[in-house]
């Protein structure tokens, strides 16, 4: 399959490749760091307040889904226990880069 893309759409399609195997290896403080970073809402809306919000939903969530691992605790993507759907979104990642 050849697909044809813009720069612009290979760097958004990079990123979230990345996202989507962080967070199914347990990466969920990921989504804080993009939080604190002006990569999910305009920087000029984020505050240590806010900051702090975000990290507790982020980490209760991760702990509802990821109950046997500790706040930055993870997955290797090269563990067995990495889901396959994550070594394939990483392959491409690296793929794309």
């Amino acid at each position: 399959m050849n697909l044809e893309i813009t720069e612009v759409e290979k760097e958004v399609i990079s990123q979230a490749l990345d996202l989507y195997s962080r967070l199914l290896c347990g990466q969920y403080e990921e989504l804080s760091t993009m939080y604190r970073y002006g990569k999910l809402v305009p920087i000029n809306k984020v505050n240590e307040r806010s900051s702090q919000l975000v990290d507790a939903h982020v980490f209760g969530l991760k702990h509802v889904l990821f109950p046997e691992l500790s706040d930055h605790a993870s997955y290797s993507i090269i563990s067995d226990q990495a889901p396959e759907k994550a070594k394939i979104a990483y392959d491409i990642y690296n793929r794309l880069k």
